[in-house]
């Protein structure tokens, strides 16, 4: 009644009425083969266009049923990742088949830590760019000579609101420094870095290998990357798993190129496995390009050195320079700052440390090697 009396034009229903209504219309329940095509994924795939992988009713079933830590209480989570994409999509599944519930973001990037300290998720899962976000603001703001540590710190620790027990961290490498950050930040959190892939689930959290899940590394000669490589093998990664896709939708060329006969998928990434239950990603095959000095840039790698190096970046993209300009790489930043100039040369400057620190380089013909 009061609803009615408030928003006169809204038509209203009691919940009787609204129970009454669908027990006079439940529908028979549908057979569905575990098999059957349930869902698509967006992914990027070993390379070349996105592509929609193939989700069963099976996968997506086992994913949304995957019990979660009894721990992990009340259970609130914050969708403010691309549906799109498997992970938020799977979690928010997860979520509510558990009786938790799910709350959904402004849709503003800026606004994006008031929600999640208004929501206050239980768990979260990032990209590395946010976290690095998180971080340039966090040394930004001890670079004020009144800032008190203690304030700061408590300040910080509650960007994802006081609740937190679980963030995990993947999509990209994360910069060592940022991740050691962020775990000694949130004390009362666990922080994760993951490894997971569209077409097959998860891979490695803080590099050790998921139980289940196999991965072997095969020899990619034109990167100088082996597995018979010194102290530790290397090369490219596949990865076969129960929850591995059929395959990609109307994509039979694409499916072919990344999922073998043999049950194997190709996942495009370069890893170094130290041990055998042990993997860490370290390139991207498809991602390098080479300069015409015969340097080999990781763009992933020197993006991520960049944002945290200079926290006036909100984005930054890194990518081969065109004609004249292919022996440089080129880089386009969203910046906040209004003096453009001295943030263009911060970035010129990070950008040759990176690429000092962190490419992969042509050394003595094809022989490139890569910093770990």
């Amino acid at each position: 009644d009061r609803l009615s009396l408030l928003l006169p034009a809204l038509p209203t229903v009691s919940m009787e009425a609204l129970a009454e209504r669908c027990e006079a219309q439940v529908a028979d329940p549908v057979s569905v083969c575990p098999h059957e095509l349930t869902t698509l994924f967006f992914s990027s795939g070993t390379s070349g266009n996105p592509k929609a992988v193939i989700c069963t009713d099976a996968m997506f079933v086992s994913d949304a049923v995957f019990p979660l830590s009894p721990l992990l209480q009340p259970l609130v989570h914050l969708s403010w990742r691309p549906l799109a994409h498997a992970n938020d999509r799977t979690m928010c599944a997860r979520i509510l088949t558990s009786g938790g519930r799910v709350g959904v973001w402004r849709g503003d990037p800026a606004l994006l830590f008031d929600d999640f300290y208004t929501l206050a998720p239980i768990r979260t899962a990032l990209p590395p760019a946010v976290l690095s976000r998180l971080y340039n603001e966090y040394t930004a703001a001890l670079a004020d000579t009144d800032a008190d540590l203690d304030i700061v710190r408590k300040t910080f620790s509650a960007a994802f609101g006081q609740r937190i027990k679980l963030v995990t961290v993947g999509g990209a490498p994360v910069p060592r420094h940022v991740l050691a950050w962020a775990k000694d930040l949130f004390t009362s959190a666990d922080v994760v870095e993951t490894y997971g892939i569209t077409e097959a689930g998860g891979v490695a959290a803080d590099g050790r290998i998921v139980p289940g899940v196999q991965v072997k590394l095969v020899d990619v000669p034109e990167m100088g990357y082996a597995t018979t490589d010194k102290p530790h093998p290397r090369g490219e990664i596949l990865v076969k798993s129960a929850q591995l896709a059929p395959g990609y939708f109307c994509d039979d060329a694409g499916t072919a190129a990344a999922f073998l006969d043999d049950g194997w998928y190709v996942t495009g990434d370069i890893g170094v496995m130290p041990a055998p239950d042990e993997l860490h990603v370290i390139d991207r095959r498809s991602a390098c390009f080479k300069l015409a000095n015969a340097t080999w840039v990781t763009p992933g790698r020197v993006e991520n050195a960049l944002l945290a190096a200079l926290p006036q970046l909100r984005a930054v993209v890194v990518m081969q320079g065109v004609g004249e300009l292919a022996r440089f790489p080129a880089c386009v930043a969203v910046v906040d700052s209004s003096d453009v100039g001295s943030v263009a040369d911060a970035i010129a400057t990070a950008t040759a440390i990176a690429i000092a620190t962190t490419v992969t380089m042509l050394n003595k013909g094809a022989n490139l090697r890569s910093i770990l």
